[in-house]
């Protein structure tokens, strides 16, 4: 639930940044919304990562 709720918010972050650069006096601020974009991309392998931790300490148990 937590990879599809980062992907969703990803998506919104990229669109708003898409529409933001329409306008060249709102691209600024379409660049800041791509960049958190960015960040989300990296919280992708890291909310996997930790799934992947976390089911092999529950089957190690």
């Amino acid at each position: 639930m937590l990879y599809q709720m980062n992907d969703i918010i990803l998506a919104l972050f990229f669109i708003a940044g898409s529409l933001l650069f329409f306008k060249e006096s709102t691209s600024f601020y379409g660049s800041i919304l791509f960049l958190i974009g960015s960040f989300q991309l990296l919280i992708r392998p890291l909310i996997m990562i930790s799934r992947e931790i976390h089911i092999r300490n529950i089957k190690n148990r």
